[in-house]
This record gives structure tokens, C-alpha cells and sequence, in this order.
């Protein structure tokens, strides 16, 4: 992700006028089972989430940093990683 591509992000709004941007810093080596448990932790924990489009943008998002972690296998590569997934109101 390239420095505009972030900025867009940054400058976008989601329906409920707010963004959905989750980030997540795994440090260098550590297991990324544990990254993946405490993202599920956060999806089961997005459920009481009243709203349903906000709702709907952090489970999004949550899947989307998921399935990112899943392409590493095992451990984190050697220099850590920096997850950050969003979603905007041009993807709901």
C-alpha cells in the first residue's frame, strides 16, 4: 500500500460518517495463530455492534484482516507486520 493509497483511505467516510479501519502490529516471529484468535475475538465481539451498517463494515473488515494473515502461514516474517484493513462506504 502506497502513501496516497492511505491517504485515501484516511480521507474516506463510511455511510455512518466514520471509517472502519482496523490495525492490527504483529511483532517480528510471533505466532500468527495468535493474531488470527484475537481478530475472531473481535469478529464474535462485533455482533453486539447495534448498528447494522457499521456492523457489517468492522465484520468486513475483520474477515478482510483474517484472510491477510492466513497468506503469512505460521509466523510472522522477520521484521513484525502491520495489518490494516477498512472499509468505506464505496465498498458497502
Amino acid at each position: 500500500m502506497n502513501k496516497d493509497q492511505i491517504e485515501q483511505l484516511y480521507l474516506a467516510r463510511s455511510e455512518t460518517g466514520g471509517t472502519s479501519l482496523d490495525t492490527l502490529y504483529i511483532v517480528p516471529n510471533s505466532s500468527l495463530t495468535l493474531a488470527t484468535n484475537q481478530l475472531n475475538s473481535e469478529l464474535s465481539t462485533s455482533q453486539n455492534i447495534k448498528d447494522k451498517s457499521v456492523r457489517k463494515s468492522v465484520q468486513i473488515a475483520l474477515r478482510s484482516g483474517i484472510d491477510l494473515i492466513r497468506d503469512y502461514g505460521h509466523h510472522a516474517p522477520e521484521n513484525g507486520l502491520v495489518l490494516l484493513t477498512g472499509l468505506t462506504n464505496s465498498y458497502i
